[in-house]
């Protein structure tokens, strides 16, 4: 996947409106249902948009993201989650325990953020650590959730 259409797919998922869009990607392109996905880019970092109104939706809040990891090391490879959880949101990673066999293995894992209560903070952080076994290496991805609007702005 090139970087330009990993781009779009980004701009797609902010869903801007038809027009922001094209204005921004310079093109006539239109954003499809399958473009909007924003959880599934493999980004390193997590962002997650939460509802700010007063409606009952806003109080239950569930994101999952998958994540796809290449291990750098040479060899086998034991890597677990270290897990700072964003302030009123729940978190967990499956697996827990990332286990690589030989250099530029891929492994995949998913991150859930949960909350059962409307968002009171503007933005709140945390963050998911891989942290491996012997210590030698910890890779870091930032956990953000915002009720910001992005696209109103």
């Amino acid at each position: 996947m090139t970087q330009v259409y990993i781009t779009v797919r980004f701009i797609c998922a902010m869903n801007f409106t038809k027009e922001k869009t094209q204005m921004i990607t310079r093109s006539s392109y239109y954003c499809s249902g399958h473009d909007r996905s924003l959880p599934d880019l493999n980004y390193p970092s997590f962002i997650a948009y939460v509802n700010a109104s007063d409606s009952p939706s806003a109080t239950r809040f569930v994101q999952t993201f998958r994540r796809i990891v290449t291990n750098i090391e040479e060899g086998i490879s034991t890597c677990r989650a270290k897990l700072t959880r964003p302030i009123g949101f729940r978190i967990k990673v499956s697996p827990t325990k990332l286990v690589f066999g030989k250099k530029n293995e891929k492994l995949k894992f998913t991150l859930t953020l949960e909350s059962r209560r409307k968002m009171k903070e503007l933005m709140v952080h945390g963050s998911l650590s891989w942290v491996q076994d012997e210590g030698a290496n910890v890779v870091r991805s930032p956990i953000v959730v915002t009720t910001m609007d992005f696209v109103s702005q």
